[in-house]
């Protein structure tokens, strides 16, 4: 939905200059997100220390509430696929905070279309594990095989992965959304 990878990026690269640390390549940062923030933190800062993961989360947060709409922008067509299910109820399910998240989508201008958000600081256990997306079905009554998503490019229990994947091409990238959507508006073939 929301390409955050250059935001993210750099908020690691201002954490690790203000603490003293070797900078990272791009792409072995990227490789650390998904996990929830202080998995991110810890495995940048090449550390278990906790005293070093709190200070190295404190900076990201400041930095990151200045900067995450700075490069931060919806992927090619994410409106497009958002109308496409408006008449369903939508929902976010996000390690991020639910505080961040809201402005984020708000500040991008479809935070209209979630009845619920469901983040990394809701009190569930960080994607992939399944507690936050029962959560969501709960909430909206939907049954397991109702669900229609997007699966992330990580491992997901067998058991998340039957319920939540009819629009898995959208986590391949961008490229895929258009692709996804022709086939959903043709009955999903």
């Amino acid at each position: 939905l929301v390409d955050t990878r250059e935001d993210i990026i750099r908020t690691v690269r201002h954490m690790l200059a203000t603490m003293g640390r070797a900078p990272m390549a791009d792409a072995l940062i990227a490789a650390q997100v998904g996990r929830g923030l202080r998995y991110l933190v810890a495995e940048c800062l090449h550390t278990d220390d906790e005293a070093q993961i709190e200070e190295g989360l404190q900076r990201y947060r400041v930095y990151y509430k200045d900067h995450m709409l700075d490069h931060s922008c919806l992927y090619p067509d994410a409106e497009r696929v958002l109308a496409r299910f408006a008449p369903q109820p939508q929902a976010i399910l996000t390690n991020k905070s639910e505080a961040s998240s809201r402005l984020l989508l708000a500040a991008l201008g479809v935070d209209r279309h979630f009845q619920a958000i469901v983040g990394g600081d809701s009190g569930f256990p960080f994607k992939p594990d399944p507690a936050g997306l029962r959560a969501l079905l709960d909430r909206f009554g939907a049954p397991p095989a109702g669900i229609v998503g997007h699966a992330e490019l990580q491992p997901w229990p067998d058991e998340v992965r039957v319920l939540f994947l009819r629009l898995e091409e959208l986590a391949l990238g961008a490229r895929h959304v258009t692709q996804a959507l022709t086939r959903l508006d043709d009955g999903g073939r």
